[in-house]
Protein backbone atom coordinates (compact mmCIF):
# COMPACT_ATOMS: atom_id res chain seq x y z
CA UNK A 1 0.00 0.00 0.00
CA UNK A 2 2.74 2.67 0.95
CA UNK A 3 4.04 2.61 -2.45
CA UNK A 4 0.84 4.27 -3.94
CA UNK A 5 1.36 6.98 -1.96
CA UNK A 6 2.78 8.89 -4.63
CA UNK A 7 2.40 12.41 -6.93
CA UNK A 8 1.94 10.18 -9.80
CA UNK A 9 -0.82 8.04 -8.14
CA UNK A 10 -2.67 11.34 -7.30
CA UNK A 11 -2.10 12.63 -10.37
CA UNK A 12 -3.61 9.42 -11.96
CA UNK A 13 -6.78 10.11 -10.13
CA UNK A 14 -7.16 13.27 -11.09
CA UNK A 15 -6.76 12.78 -14.98
CA UNK A 16 -9.62 10.18 -14.34
CA UNK A 17 -11.78 13.07 -13.24
CA UNK A 18 -11.24 14.93 -15.86
CA UNK A 19 -12.56 12.37 -18.07
CA UNK A 20 -15.33 12.24 -16.40
CA UNK A 21 -15.97 16.36 -16.07
CA UNK A 22 -15.78 16.54 -19.76
CA UNK A 23 -18.30 13.68 -20.50
CA UNK A 24 -20.70 15.64 -18.03
CA UNK A 25 -19.67 19.34 -18.83
CA UNK A 26 -19.40 18.52 -22.90
CA UNK A 27 -16.22 20.40 -23.02
CA UNK A 28 -15.97 24.19 -22.60
CA UNK A 29 -18.34 25.62 -20.09
CA UNK A 30 -20.09 28.57 -20.18
CA UNK A 31 -21.02 30.82 -17.29
CA UNK A 32 -22.89 33.74 -16.80
CA UNK A 33 -19.38 35.86 -17.24
CA UNK A 34 -18.24 33.86 -20.35
CA UNK A 35 -19.22 36.99 -22.72
CA UNK A 36 -17.69 39.02 -21.17
CA UNK A 37 -14.12 36.99 -21.76
CA UNK A 38 -15.30 36.14 -25.32
CA UNK A 39 -15.55 39.38 -26.06
CA UNK A 40 -12.38 40.83 -24.41
CA UNK A 41 -10.66 38.11 -26.14
CA UNK A 42 -11.86 39.06 -29.53
CA UNK A 43 -10.71 42.87 -28.56
CA UNK A 44 -7.42 41.86 -27.92
CA UNK A 45 -7.25 39.97 -30.76
CA UNK A 46 -8.22 43.59 -32.55
CA UNK A 47 -5.56 45.12 -30.63
CA UNK A 48 -8.14 47.31 -28.44
CA UNK A 49 -8.48 47.50 -24.83
CA UNK A 50 -11.68 46.13 -22.58
CA UNK A 51 -13.55 48.13 -20.30
CA UNK A 52 -14.48 44.67 -18.48
CA UNK A 53 -11.75 41.82 -18.39
CA UNK A 54 -7.93 42.64 -18.45
CA UNK A 55 -5.45 41.75 -20.77
CA UNK A 56 -4.60 38.44 -19.37
CA UNK A 57 -7.56 36.11 -19.76
CA UNK A 58 -8.17 37.35 -23.17
CA UNK A 59 -4.54 36.61 -24.00
CA UNK A 60 -5.29 32.70 -23.50
CA UNK A 61 -8.36 32.51 -24.81
CA UNK A 62 -7.25 34.12 -28.19
CA UNK A 63 -4.30 31.99 -28.39
CA UNK A 64 -6.73 28.95 -28.16
CA UNK A 65 -8.50 30.68 -30.74
CA UNK A 66 -5.15 30.91 -32.80
CA UNK A 67 -4.37 27.89 -32.35
CA UNK A 68 -8.12 25.62 -32.81
CA UNK A 69 -10.14 28.12 -34.09
CA UNK A 70 -13.74 27.25 -33.64
CA UNK A 71 -12.58 24.67 -30.53
CA UNK A 72 -11.34 27.06 -28.71
CA UNK A 73 -13.46 26.89 -26.09
CA UNK A 74 -12.92 23.21 -25.56
CA UNK A 75 -9.20 24.03 -26.07
CA UNK A 76 -8.96 26.56 -23.12
CA UNK A 77 -10.94 23.99 -20.67
CA UNK A 78 -8.39 21.62 -21.34
CA UNK A 79 -5.64 23.67 -21.05
CA UNK A 80 -7.00 24.95 -17.90
CA UNK A 81 -6.98 21.24 -16.57
CA UNK A 82 -3.32 20.87 -17.62
CA UNK A 83 -2.55 23.70 -15.32
CA UNK A 84 -4.46 22.06 -12.62
CA UNK A 85 -2.60 19.17 -12.95
CA UNK A 86 0.13 20.86 -12.65
CA UNK A 87 -0.80 22.34 -9.23
CA UNK A 88 -1.71 18.92 -8.51
CA UNK A 89 2.43 18.59 -8.91
CA UNK A 90 3.56 21.39 -6.74
CA UNK A 91 1.27 21.32 -3.72
CA UNK A 92 3.27 17.85 -3.89
CA UNK A 93 6.26 19.43 -4.09
CA UNK A 94 5.64 22.04 -1.09
CA UNK A 95 4.39 18.98 0.89
CA UNK A 96 7.98 17.69 0.65
CA UNK A 97 9.56 20.48 1.06
CA UNK A 98 8.16 21.40 4.74
CA UNK A 99 7.72 17.64 5.57
CA UNK A 100 8.75 14.20 5.37
CA UNK A 101 6.21 12.69 6.47
CA UNK A 102 4.51 10.84 3.54
CA UNK A 103 0.84 10.49 5.43
CA UNK A 104 1.21 14.49 5.21
CA UNK A 105 1.91 14.77 1.67
CA UNK A 106 -0.90 12.22 0.71
CA UNK A 107 -3.18 13.77 2.98
CA UNK A 108 -2.74 17.66 1.76
CA UNK A 109 -2.68 16.53 -1.96
CA UNK A 110 -5.97 14.44 -1.60
CA UNK A 111 -7.85 16.68 0.14
CA UNK A 112 -6.70 19.44 -2.51
CA UNK A 113 -7.66 16.81 -5.26
CA UNK A 114 -11.24 16.10 -3.77
CA UNK A 115 -12.08 19.86 -3.99
CA UNK A 116 -11.92 19.10 -7.28
CA UNK A 117 -14.28 16.18 -7.16
CA UNK A 118 -16.85 16.97 -4.92
CA UNK A 119 -16.98 20.45 -7.37
CA UNK A 120 -17.30 18.06 -10.53
CA UNK A 121 -13.98 20.37 -11.55
CA UNK A 122 -16.33 23.36 -12.55
CA UNK A 123 -13.27 25.77 -12.08
CA UNK A 124 -10.84 23.77 -14.47
CA UNK A 125 -13.16 24.18 -17.52
CA UNK A 126 -15.27 27.38 -16.53
CA UNK A 127 -14.27 29.75 -19.42
CA UNK A 128 -13.22 32.23 -16.97
CA UNK A 129 -10.30 33.63 -15.24
CA UNK A 130 -11.11 31.69 -11.69
CA UNK A 131 -8.58 28.61 -12.61
CA UNK A 132 -5.60 30.67 -14.40
CA UNK A 133 -5.56 33.53 -11.53
CA UNK A 134 -5.31 30.47 -9.20
CA UNK A 135 -2.39 29.06 -10.88
CA UNK A 136 -0.41 31.91 -10.81
CA UNK A 137 -0.63 31.90 -6.78
CA UNK A 138 -0.19 28.38 -6.65
CA UNK A 139 3.22 28.64 -8.83
CA UNK A 140 3.69 31.58 -6.44
CA UNK A 141 3.80 29.93 -3.53
CA UNK A 142 6.02 26.83 -5.01
CA UNK A 143 8.49 29.57 -6.01
CA UNK A 144 8.56 30.75 -2.85
CA UNK A 145 9.44 28.44 0.21
CA UNK A 146 12.60 27.04 -1.36
CA UNK A 147 14.59 29.92 0.08
CA UNK A 148 12.64 29.95 3.29
CA UNK A 149 13.71 26.63 3.74
CA UNK A 150 17.58 27.14 3.21
CA UNK A 151 17.85 26.52 -0.79
CA UNK A 152 19.81 29.11 -1.84
CA UNK A 153 20.44 27.74 -5.57
CA UNK A 154 19.33 30.31 -8.58
CA UNK A 155 17.76 32.95 -6.43
CA UNK A 156 18.46 35.24 -9.31
CA UNK A 157 16.41 33.29 -12.12
CA UNK A 158 13.70 32.73 -9.18
CA UNK A 159 13.18 36.18 -8.43
CA UNK A 160 12.62 37.17 -12.17
CA UNK A 161 10.10 33.98 -12.06
CA UNK A 162 8.62 35.05 -9.03
CA UNK A 163 8.30 38.86 -10.78
CA UNK A 164 6.70 37.26 -14.11
CA UNK A 165 4.18 35.11 -11.99
CA UNK A 166 3.07 38.43 -10.48
CA UNK A 167 2.67 40.35 -13.71
CA UNK A 168 0.62 37.69 -14.78
CA UNK A 169 -1.43 37.05 -11.66
CA UNK A 170 -2.46 41.00 -11.87
CA UNK A 171 -2.84 40.70 -15.70
CA UNK A 172 -5.78 38.09 -15.00
CA UNK A 173 -7.03 39.25 -11.92
CA UNK A 174 -6.42 43.12 -10.88
CA UNK A 175 -7.40 41.52 -7.47
CA UNK A 176 -3.77 39.74 -7.13
CA UNK A 177 -2.56 43.31 -6.55
CA UNK A 178 -2.00 42.01 -3.01
CA UNK A 179 0.55 40.02 -3.93
CA UNK A 180 3.43 42.77 -4.88
CA UNK A 181 3.78 44.17 -1.07
CA UNK A 182 4.28 40.37 -0.63
CA UNK A 183 6.73 40.05 -3.44
CA UNK A 184 8.71 43.20 -1.62
CA UNK A 185 8.65 42.06 1.84
CA UNK A 186 9.61 38.51 0.88
CA UNK A 187 12.89 39.51 -1.03
CA UNK A 188 13.68 42.26 1.99
CA UNK A 189 12.97 39.14 4.31
CA UNK A 190 15.71 36.62 1.79
CA UNK A 191 18.03 39.10 1.53
CA UNK A 192 18.40 39.27 5.19
CA UNK A 193 18.73 35.74 5.65
CA UNK A 194 20.78 34.95 3.17
CA UNK A 195 22.89 38.14 2.62
CA UNK A 196 25.52 38.80 -0.10
CA UNK A 197 23.79 35.50 -1.76
CA UNK A 198 20.38 37.20 -2.25
CA UNK A 199 21.52 40.41 -3.70
CA UNK A 200 20.95 40.13 -7.36
CA UNK A 201 17.69 38.33 -6.73
CA UNK A 202 16.46 41.03 -4.31
CA UNK A 203 17.76 43.70 -6.97
CA UNK A 204 15.55 41.92 -9.58
CA UNK A 205 12.63 41.69 -7.50
CA UNK A 206 12.81 45.01 -6.74
CA UNK A 207 13.05 46.50 -10.21
CA UNK A 208 10.67 43.68 -11.59
CA UNK A 209 8.03 45.61 -9.01
CA UNK A 210 9.02 48.92 -10.38
CA UNK A 211 8.50 47.73 -13.41
CA UNK A 212 5.54 46.32 -13.23
CA UNK A 213 3.79 49.23 -11.43
CA UNK A 214 4.64 51.75 -14.55
CA UNK A 215 2.79 48.60 -16.28
CA UNK A 216 -0.18 49.18 -14.49
CA UNK A 217 -0.17 53.04 -14.47
CA UNK A 218 0.38 52.61 -17.85
CA UNK A 219 -2.61 50.57 -18.95
CA UNK A 220 -4.81 52.76 -16.82
CA UNK A 221 -4.24 55.29 -18.04
CA UNK A 222 -4.86 54.10 -21.47
CA UNK A 223 -8.42 52.84 -20.22
CA UNK A 224 -8.75 56.28 -18.64
CA UNK A 225 -7.97 57.95 -22.41
CA UNK A 226 -10.28 55.40 -24.34
CA UNK A 227 -13.50 54.97 -21.95
CA UNK A 228 -12.83 57.79 -19.19
CA UNK A 229 -12.96 55.53 -16.61
CA UNK A 230 -9.82 55.70 -13.62
CA UNK A 231 -9.51 52.08 -13.24
CA UNK A 232 -7.74 48.78 -14.41
CA UNK A 233 -11.46 47.65 -14.92
CA UNK A 234 -15.06 48.18 -14.80
CA UNK A 235 -15.29 45.09 -12.34
CA UNK A 236 -13.48 47.05 -9.52
CA UNK A 237 -16.79 49.90 -9.67
CA UNK A 238 -19.06 47.33 -9.97
CA UNK A 239 -17.86 44.91 -6.91
CA UNK A 240 -17.60 48.58 -4.83
CA UNK A 241 -21.11 49.52 -6.00
CA UNK A 242 -22.77 46.88 -5.01
CA UNK A 243 -21.50 46.58 -1.27
CA UNK A 244 -22.05 50.53 -1.09
CA UNK A 245 -25.79 49.71 -2.15
CA UNK A 246 -26.29 46.84 -0.27
CA UNK A 247 -25.56 48.10 3.07
CA UNK A 248 -26.83 51.49 2.40
CA UNK A 249 -23.86 53.65 1.69
CA UNK A 250 -24.42 54.68 -1.58
CA UNK A 251 -25.73 58.54 -1.58
CA UNK A 252 -27.08 59.54 -4.87
CA UNK A 253 -26.68 63.55 -4.09
CA UNK A 254 -22.70 62.66 -5.19
CA UNK A 255 -24.34 61.86 -8.99
CA UNK A 256 -22.80 64.40 -10.89
CA UNK A 257 -25.33 64.14 -13.87
CA UNK A 258 -28.68 65.51 -13.71
CA UNK A 259 -30.39 63.09 -15.82
CA UNK A 260 -28.27 59.88 -14.50
CA UNK A 261 -29.01 61.68 -10.60
CA UNK A 262 -33.08 61.83 -11.65
CA UNK A 263 -33.47 57.69 -12.98
CA UNK A 264 -31.32 56.00 -10.09
CA UNK A 265 -33.53 58.14 -7.77
CA UNK A 266 -36.83 57.31 -9.50
CA UNK A 267 -35.55 53.51 -9.43
CA UNK A 268 -34.86 54.22 -5.80
CA UNK A 269 -38.08 55.22 -4.63
CA UNK A 270 -39.85 51.78 -5.80
CA UNK A 271 -36.58 49.75 -4.26
CA UNK A 272 -35.32 51.19 -1.59
CA UNK A 273 -33.31 48.60 -0.13
CA UNK A 274 -30.66 45.94 -1.88
CA UNK A 275 -32.46 42.40 -0.85
CA UNK A 276 -29.95 40.08 -2.66
CA UNK A 277 -26.54 41.48 -3.58
CA UNK A 278 -26.60 39.44 -7.29
CA UNK A 279 -29.30 42.11 -8.34
CA UNK A 280 -26.94 44.62 -7.69
CA UNK A 281 -25.34 43.49 -11.24
CA UNK A 282 -28.53 44.06 -12.69
CA UNK A 283 -28.57 47.66 -11.63
CA UNK A 284 -26.02 48.29 -13.22
CA UNK A 285 -26.77 47.10 -16.39
CA UNK A 286 -30.21 49.27 -16.31
CA UNK A 287 -28.08 52.56 -15.01
CA UNK A 288 -25.94 51.91 -18.21
CA UNK A 289 -27.70 54.27 -20.40
CA UNK A 290 -24.88 56.09 -21.56
CA UNK A 291 -20.83 55.35 -22.25
CA UNK A 292 -20.03 57.78 -19.52
CA UNK A 293 -22.78 56.27 -16.97
CA UNK A 294 -19.55 53.97 -15.41
CA UNK A 295 -17.61 56.82 -15.07
CA UNK A 296 -20.17 58.80 -13.06
CA UNK A 297 -21.44 56.03 -11.27
CA UNK A 298 -17.70 54.93 -9.77
CA UNK A 299 -17.18 58.90 -8.52
CA UNK A 300 -20.48 58.78 -6.95
CA UNK A 301 -19.29 55.36 -5.18
CA UNK A 302 -16.35 56.01 -4.62
CA UNK A 303 -17.25 59.49 -2.36
CA UNK A 304 -19.87 57.25 -0.91
CA UNK A 305 -17.56 54.92 0.48
CA UNK A 306 -15.12 57.90 1.44
CA UNK A 307 -17.50 60.13 2.91
CA UNK A 308 -17.61 58.42 6.01
CA UNK A 309 -14.76 55.89 7.25
CA UNK A 310 -16.18 54.91 10.19
CA UNK A 311 -19.39 53.12 8.21
CA UNK A 312 -17.12 51.53 5.60
CA UNK A 313 -15.25 49.91 8.46
CA UNK A 314 -18.27 48.41 9.92
CA UNK A 315 -19.38 47.43 6.42
CA UNK A 316 -16.15 45.72 6.17
CA UNK A 317 -16.67 43.84 9.52
CA UNK A 318 -20.10 43.23 8.67
CA UNK A 319 -19.06 41.47 5.20
CA UNK A 320 -16.56 39.41 7.39
CA UNK A 321 -18.96 38.34 9.71
CA UNK A 322 -21.37 37.39 7.14
CA UNK A 323 -18.74 35.66 4.86
CA UNK A 324 -17.77 33.42 8.05
CA UNK A 325 -20.73 31.07 7.84
CA UNK A 326 -20.16 30.92 3.78
CA UNK A 327 -19.12 27.55 2.41
CA UNK A 328 -15.44 27.25 1.43
CA UNK A 329 -16.20 25.50 -1.58
CA UNK A 330 -19.58 25.48 -3.48
CA UNK A 331 -20.53 22.18 -4.56
CA UNK A 332 -21.20 21.46 -7.79
CA UNK A 333 -22.62 17.79 -7.23
CA UNK A 334 -26.66 16.51 -7.99
CA UNK A 335 -28.96 19.44 -6.16
CA UNK A 336 -30.27 16.71 -3.51
CA UNK A 337 -26.57 15.52 -2.70
CA UNK A 338 -25.34 18.89 -2.61
CA UNK A 339 -27.80 20.00 -0.18
CA UNK A 340 -27.00 16.91 2.42
CA UNK A 341 -23.21 17.56 2.17
CA UNK A 342 -23.42 21.94 2.36
CA UNK A 343 -24.51 20.66 5.96
CA UNK A 344 -21.10 18.94 6.68
CA UNK A 345 -19.04 21.55 4.95
CA UNK A 346 -16.28 23.69 6.51
CA UNK A 347 -17.19 27.05 6.79
CA UNK A 348 -15.23 30.68 5.88
CA UNK A 349 -15.08 30.78 10.25
CA UNK A 350 -13.06 27.92 10.62
CA UNK A 351 -10.41 29.15 8.34
CA UNK A 352 -10.51 32.65 10.47
CA UNK A 353 -10.89 30.39 13.51
CA UNK A 354 -7.06 28.49 12.32
CA UNK A 355 -5.59 31.50 11.45
CA UNK A 356 -5.82 33.11 14.89
CA UNK A 357 -4.89 30.11 16.86
CA UNK A 358 -2.01 29.11 14.43
CA UNK A 359 0.63 30.10 15.89
CA UNK A 360 -0.51 29.39 19.79
CA UNK A 361 -1.35 25.84 18.65
CA UNK A 362 1.91 25.48 17.13
CA UNK A 363 4.08 26.68 19.79
CA UNK A 364 2.02 24.58 22.11
CA UNK A 365 2.48 21.38 20.19
CA UNK A 366 6.32 22.45 19.55
CA UNK A 367 6.60 21.98 23.71
CA UNK A 368 4.54 18.97 23.97
CA UNK A 369 6.57 17.32 21.35
CA UNK A 370 10.04 18.64 22.72
CA UNK A 371 8.92 17.52 26.37
CA UNK A 372 8.36 13.93 24.85
CA UNK A 373 11.93 13.68 23.11
CA UNK A 374 9.80 13.21 19.99
CA UNK A 375 12.93 12.48 17.63
CA UNK A 376 11.03 13.92 14.29
CA UNK A 377 9.39 16.96 16.48
CA UNK A 378 9.91 20.40 16.04
CA UNK A 379 12.70 20.48 19.24
CA UNK A 380 14.49 18.36 17.18
CA UNK A 381 17.17 18.78 14.53
CA UNK A 382 15.11 16.85 11.96
CA UNK A 383 12.93 18.89 12.93
CA UNK A 384 14.63 22.40 12.42
CA UNK A 385 13.22 22.88 8.90
CA UNK A 386 9.33 22.14 9.65
CA UNK A 387 9.75 24.76 12.87
CA UNK A 388 11.21 27.04 10.64
CA UNK A 389 9.28 30.60 11.32
CA UNK A 390 9.89 32.07 8.35
CA UNK A 391 7.81 29.93 6.58
CA UNK A 392 4.78 30.01 8.55
CA UNK A 393 5.04 33.39 8.80
CA UNK A 394 5.01 33.45 4.92
CA UNK A 395 2.39 31.30 4.37
CA UNK A 396 0.54 32.82 7.18
CA UNK A 397 0.46 36.40 6.26
CA UNK A 398 -0.35 35.35 2.17
CA UNK A 399 -3.48 33.53 3.79
CA UNK A 400 -4.34 37.04 5.51
CA UNK A 401 -3.76 39.40 2.62
CA UNK A 402 -5.75 36.98 0.42
CA UNK A 403 -8.66 37.04 2.46
CA UNK A 404 -8.40 40.53 3.25
CA UNK A 405 -8.74 41.65 -0.17
CA UNK A 406 -11.55 39.54 -0.74
CA UNK A 407 -13.66 40.91 1.71
CA UNK A 408 -12.35 44.46 0.93
CA UNK A 409 -13.02 44.02 -3.07
CA UNK A 410 -15.43 41.72 -3.47
CA UNK A 411 -19.46 41.64 -2.31
CA UNK A 412 -20.04 37.36 -2.08
CA UNK A 413 -19.12 34.20 -3.02
CA UNK A 414 -15.93 34.65 -0.41
CA UNK A 415 -15.02 31.02 -0.33
CA UNK A 416 -14.61 30.89 -4.08
CA UNK A 417 -12.38 34.09 -4.47
CA UNK A 418 -9.74 32.72 -1.47
CA UNK A 419 -9.57 29.51 -3.11
CA UNK A 420 -6.28 31.04 -3.98
CA UNK A 421 -4.90 30.98 -0.50
CA UNK A 422 -6.03 27.16 0.31
CA UNK A 423 -2.81 25.44 -0.40
CA UNK A 424 -0.78 27.84 2.24
CA UNK A 425 -3.40 26.99 4.78
CA UNK A 426 -2.81 23.19 3.77
CA UNK A 427 0.81 23.31 3.64
CA UNK A 428 0.54 25.08 7.30
CA UNK A 429 -0.72 22.51 8.56
CA UNK A 430 2.67 20.27 8.84
CA UNK A 431 3.62 21.27 12.16
CA UNK A 432 1.22 19.29 13.58
CA UNK A 433 2.76 16.01 11.61
CA UNK A 434 5.89 16.98 13.39
CA UNK A 435 8.41 15.89 10.96
CA UNK A 436 10.84 18.02 9.69
CA UNK A 437 12.41 18.21 5.52
CA UNK A 438 13.15 15.86 3.81
CA UNK A 439 16.53 16.47 2.76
Amino acid sequence: MNRWLNWYTIVGLQVLVFVVAVFRLDGGCHTPDTPTYIAAAEAFGRGELDLVRTPGTSFFLWLCHLLSGPYYLYMFSVVQEVLWLITVVMVWDMCRMVSRSRVFRVFVTGIYVLYEVITYTPYTVFIGSDLLGYVTAVIFLWLSLPPLVGDDRGLLKRAVWMVLTVFAAIAIRPASLFMLPILVVYWIVVLCMMKRKAVSGAVAALTGTVLIICALVGYRNAIERKFGFPGLTMVSYANNYVGARYYGLFRTEYIKDDVLKAQVDSFYAENPKLTWVHRGWVEIQKFAAYDSTYVLMNDAVNRSLTNDYIQTSKMLFKRMEESANEPIVELGLPTGLARTLLIFTPRMGVIYLFLLLFFPMRFVVRQIRFSSGDAGGAGSREGRMAGNLAVWIFLWGYAVCNIAEVLIGAYAEYGRLSFGCYPALLIMLAPFFGEGRPR
